[in-house]
């Protein structure tokens, strides 16, 4: 089932929260049936396409990416952009380490228009 797409909405993007294992909350994008991390991919997008150093990469996506739903939210424009750059990296590598099942459980999530 690809969670990406709603009933008369041809390119909609879903933003989640989700816990996978043990860990804590994270926010995440809808990929097909599966989820990927949102920071984890924003920091392979920042090393691998825009050429930053791995522990750079990582210190960005962390400043760049907050912990919670409501402080992405709250960057507003900024928020955006990271979030549509990451679903377009994902549609365009083959980065499948960054996939998880959709059975993680989903909090909370909210649909981006793109």
């Amino acid at each position: 089932m690809d969670l990406t797409k709603q009933k008369g909405q041809k390119n909609t993007m879903r933003v989640v929260t989700f816990k996978k294992d043990k860990s804590g909350n994270r926010i995440g994008i809808i990929h097909g049936d599966k989820i990927a991390d949102l920071r984890a991919t924003f920091e392979k997008l920042l090393a691998k396409e825009k050429g930053i150093p791995a522990e750079s990469a990582k210190d960005n996506a962390r400043k760049q990416i907050p912990d919670s739903m409501i402080d992405l939210i709250n960057r507003g424009d900024n928020g955006i952009t990271c979030i549509k750059q990451a679903y377009e990296f994902l549609n365009r590598s083959d980065e499948k380490g960054l996939l998880c099942n959709a059975t993680a459980k989903l909090n909370k999530w909210a649909s981006v228009q793109l």
